[in-house]
């Protein structure tokens, strides 16, 4: 019985090893990418809770809008502010 649990063990693990790797993609492009799309997800639901009545929030007076910052990061925001 014990024999048989090694074997299978073995057999699992073999063909684990065996499949083919899937290819990710590296590099200095790559990990750009993944930053950006990571950025963008974030600030998506982050604009997603955001009440659209809150895009010309700005903490204090020398600072962008939430709207602006969206449209800095290549989101357009639901209200008309310019």
């Amino acid at each position: 019985m014990r024999t048989a649990v090694m074997c299978a063990a073995l057999l699992m693990t073999a063909s684990a090893f065996a499949q083919a790797p899937t290819s990710v993609p590296s590099g200095p492009a790559a990990e750009v990418q993944r930053s950006y799309a990571t950025v963008k997800e974030n600030s998506l639901k982050s604009a997603d809770r955001m009440p659209a009545a809150d895009y010309t929030y700005k903490p204090v007076a020398d600072v962008r809008t939430y709207a602006r910052v969206l449209r800095l990061k290549g989101l357009t925001p639901p209200t008309s502010e310019k």
